[in-house]
């Protein structure tokens, strides 16, 4: 990764003030020039107040750099008792620590010594019998030990004298005091204030001053928690606010790298409205700013140039401050992004997203105004585009890129927009259409990436650079999408569904019916996709109230009767010229939705004038393989609940060859001489036969049904 790409930010305080980006340098050298010159010998508390996330350690490491570089440094101690939190003994942890501390002065050997027993005696103190305040932390306990417990007032005033001879400064900070449990948080101020203040010792106590407040007050002899902190701490020192937009180029700095490191769509004019009114005013701490930042790098990295920069940004910002309201918006897209109506009004439907929020619902008004247009607030500015700019600037009020926004990932199977692109950008050319789209359709998740193609651009047709070269590259490679992407339930028609929409639409552009069909012969012409051509006619004739079908308006027809029967007459040519050019024979391919040779051929006899379709199959069926292959691609499958069904009726094969001829040659097959598909095609040929000789109607899918129960 080079330098210049960006990464999750550490929470991590910062230690050298040179990286200092929100004014917290000056402050913290302040605060170590009156540590070392001003205070006075005696125990000395400073107290640096914030809350979580505001810079509070990172201002107590500036203070330690700064002490660090004077002439005559003091001795510098570091204990955070949250790394000791929840055990007993996190006074005598303290001791620990600040002996450590001395350890570097020879001259400190007796008093570190004088520490352990003093710290020993305190191990031994049951620590709910420490009351606040203590003036004289040994007095009344000596009948609470198994032995008598050190002379700690002694041990205490020892050390003193000893500190005081020494003379030395000792600077002892104590981080995170706020993340300890109430009980704890009394303790460490028991510590500071009767047991630990030594002459020479200044401490530097870091907190939020609210949760220590509270925390001192629920035990019984404090009323005023922040009184009692007057009491202890002698300089307090707020956290002070960022200089003037520090904190806005402390974020917009991280943004912008992560901007620049992807191809995301960017709006500079969406992005001031909606950074100034709904992201800026939630950014308080440098901690904001981090989690946010991080959010949006972390969601990108996964997104890579599927979505809008500024959807991104303003939605992690939901999801960060406003976690309920993002739940709702991903749980129930139809609030969002459904066009809306008369009835569909803010009051009724919108104002419970910002009435029960705690936190300002002004910012949350501004940002759902800018993600989602038709919701009516009362924020005056307005964004509103047309729906297919939402979806060409990939915004998340497109239904069709909303989805999107809450994968975290690119699902195995789909297309990157990138990817969207560099097909659109050949479909002015059939043949390298149609090589792309047989390589997609060998890149699979749920469903192959061909099919997630034809579904974007069945919506989309009018980025398709060359219509006609569209359309032919579809009947070329029509079968094989459709063998490998099949309707996968009765409500799924799988890739077959997508690319007659697609053809239909691009067909429903061009006025002229003379001009549709001379389409549609020229790319039945080049087909390599029976079914398909099959499927196209009967569709046309469904149109016309033939083949099950309701007749629509005269103006709503694709093409005249007339033109149908031409169309039909080109499909029969091509029916002959596969059949001529390979093997128009398939493996049999069981599943809903998948193309059957056997329909084609059927109707082939059906539409054609000649002998040549009969003569075609008394060929292929010459032998046992090629007769399998042929009942097979007859097989029909059909669902029942959740179990799929084969069926055939013997009597599609009718107009083929004799059904006892084709009964008696199947039947005299070595069952051990096939494989598992071609013995489930024996069997299914069998089942139809008995029953037709049982006077049933093997073409019903429910008599199958019916048989499978019994």
């Amino acid at each position: 990764m080079t330098q210049d790409t960006p990464q999750l930010l550490s929470d991590s305080a910062l230690d050298d003030p040179e990286e200092d980006q929100l004014g917290y340098a000056d402050f913290a050298e302040k605060i170590s020039n009156a540590i070392y010159s001003d205070i006075p010998s005696d125990e000395f508390v400073v107290g640096i107040y914030g809350q979580w996330g505001s810079g509070k350690s990172t201002i107590i490491n500036f203070i330690e750099h700064e002490l660090r570089q004077k002439d005559e440094p003091p001795i510098i101690v570091r204990f955070n008792p949250w790394w000791f939190s929840g055990q007993s003994d996190l006074i005598q942890k303290f001791f620990s620590q600040l002996s450590a501390g001395l350890e570097m002065d020879d001259n400190f050997e007796e008093i570190r010594n004088k520490l352990s027993d003093y710290a020993r005696g305190f191990s031994k103190i049951p620590l709910s019998t420490v009351g606040i305040p203590t003036e004289k932390p040994a007095e009344g306990l000596a009948n609470l030990l198994e032995t008598d417990p050190p002379d700690l007032d002694e041990l205490k005033a020892d050390i003193s004298d000893a500190l005081e001879e020494e003379n030395q400064q000792i600077v002892v900070f104590i981080d995170d005091i706020d993340r300890l449990t109430q009980e704890e948080i009394r303790q460490m101020f028991r510590l500071v204030k009767s047991v630990a203040d030594f002459p020479n010792i200044i401490y530097v106590l870091a907190f939020d001053q609210d949760v220590v407040t509270k925390a001192l007050e629920s035990n019984q002899g404090v009323n005023d928690g922040k009184e009692y902190l007057d009491k202890i701490i002698q300089l307090p020192q707020q956290v002070p606010l960022p200089e003037e937009n520090a904190l806005h180029f402390f974020l917009t700095e991280r943004l912008d790298e992560i901007l620049h490191s992807s191809d995301l769509y960017f709006d500079q004019s969406h992005w001031q409205e909606v950074y100034r009114k709904g992201i800026q005013p939630l950014i308080d701490t440098p901690r904001d700013a981090v989690r946010l930042s991080n959010a949006v790098y972390t969601t990108h990295l996964g997104l890579e140039d599927e979505v809008n920069f500024v959807d991104l940004v303003a939605l992690e910002t939901v999801r960060l401050y406003f976690s309920p309201v993002y739940e709702e918006i991903r749980s129930n897209p139809d609030r969002f992004v459904r066009k809306r109506t008369l009835s569909h009004t803010a009051d009724e439907n919108h104002a419970d997203l910002w009435e029960e929020t705690e936190v300002n619902e002004e910012p949350l008004k501004s940002i759902l105004e800018y993600l989602f247009p038709r919701i009516d607030t009362d924020v005056r500015v307005r964004y509103t585009e047309h729906s297919d700019t939402y979806r060409k600037r990939r915004r998340i009020c497109h239904p069709e890129i909303f989805p999107y926004y809450f994968r975290q990932t690119l699902p195995k199977g789909e297309l990157s927009s990138e990817e969207i692109v560099a097909i659109l950008a050949i479909t002015d050319d059939a043949e390298t259409l149609t090589e792309r789209l047989e390589e997609l359709a060998e890149e699979n998740g749920e469903r192959s990436k061909a099919n997630n193609f034809l579904k974007r651009i069945s919506k989309r047709t009018e980025d398709i650079n060359d219509e006609a070269a569209m359309v032919k590259s579809l009947y070329r490679v029509g079968d094989y999408l459709t063998t490998v992407d099949p309707s996968k339930n009765a409500l799924d028609d799988g890739s077959r569904g997508f690319i007659i929409r697609i053809i239909w639409e691009i067909l429903g552009q061009i006025e002229d019916k003379d001009d549709r069909l001379e389409l549609l012969k020229s790319s039945f012409a080049e087909s390599d996709s029976p079914y398909l051509l099959y499927y196209t006619v009967n569709k046309l004739l469904r149109e016309h109230g033939e083949v099950d079908g309701d007749e629509i308006e005269d103006s709503e027809k694709m093409l005249d009767r007339d033109q149908v029967e031409e169309l039909k007459t080109a499909a029969v040519r091509r029916f002959e010229e596969l059949a001529e050019e390979r093997e128009l024979l398939t493996e049999p391919q069981f599943g809903l939705g998948t193309p059957r040779i056997g329909t084609v051929v059927e109707n082939w006899s059906e539409w054609s004038p000649s002998d040549k379709p009969e003569e075609w199959a008394n060929n292929v069926t010459d032998d046992e393989e090629g007769l399998i292959r042929f009942v097979g691609n007859f097989v029909l499958t059909g669902r029942s609940g959740s179990t799929e069904i084969e069926y055939l009726d013997p009597r599609w094969l009718d107009s083929f060859a004799d059904l006892d001829e084709i009964k008696g040659r199947l039947s005299e097959i070595e069952e051990s001489s096939l494989d598992s598909k071609e013995k489930h095609v024996v069997e299914t040929f069998q089942q139809g036969m008995e029953l037709l000789e049982n006077g049933k109607d093997p073409s019903s899918f429910e008599v199958w049904t019916l048989g499978t129960r019994s």
